[in-house]
């Protein structure tokens, strides 16, 4: 089943990609490039699900309370909960729906790629060595793109961690 646009959406990508790739001359540049737009473009959907997980993590003592409360009466419970969202202008789905725009993009892209490296669309400017890699078709043989990708997942994640233990909870009064 083909999801309508979507086609369209990947060559889309792809001539971005290219004309990015003509203008720098390299398409490990160009891919850098191409993420840098698209995250400076999806800054506010980012920005909104952090702002709604923020709020969802100053809610979460009330919310516990709430559970130890009213253990034993579901439908209370459930009440109270939506009350304290209410209260607190929170949408517990506020900090994944603006994520879930982005996986089409990043879905599109790598398909884009895909595309332009081994696909019938295969553009011999995307077949240049970028740093240590041959091509865009081969492996990193040091795995450095792996170990890149593990620190700074783990840097962002200890950041978000040391400011969530700093911000003091909200209190139920």
């Amino acid at each position: 089943m083909q999801i309508p646009g979507w086609t369209q959406f990947v060559e889309l990508l792809e001539w971005a990609l290219r004309e990015i790739n003509m203008a720098v001359g390299n398409p490990g540049v160009a891919i850098i490039l191409f993420t840098l737009i698209v995250k400076i473009l999806t800054l506010p959907l980012t920005m909104s699900s952090i702002r709604s997980s923020r709020r969802m993590q100053e809610v979460s003592p009330l919310l516990k309370e709430v559970q130890k409360r009213y253990k034993d009466d579901k439908p209370k419970q459930q009440a109270e909960v939506m009350r304290i969202y209410q209260a607190h202008g929170v949408n517990p789905m506020g900090s994944c729906l603006p994520m879930i725009v982005q996986i089409p993009i990043f879905l599109g892209l790598y398909q884009a790629l895909s595309g332009l490296v081994f696909g019938a669309t295969a553009d011999p400017a995307f077949a240049q060595p970028f740093l240590w890699v041959p091509t865009l078709a081969h492996a990193d043989p040091f795995y450095v793109w792996p170990v890149l990708s593990a620190v700074s997942s783990s840097s962002r994640n200890a950041c978000r961690c040391l400011t969530a233990s700093i911000r003091p909870p909200i209190s139920s009064k």
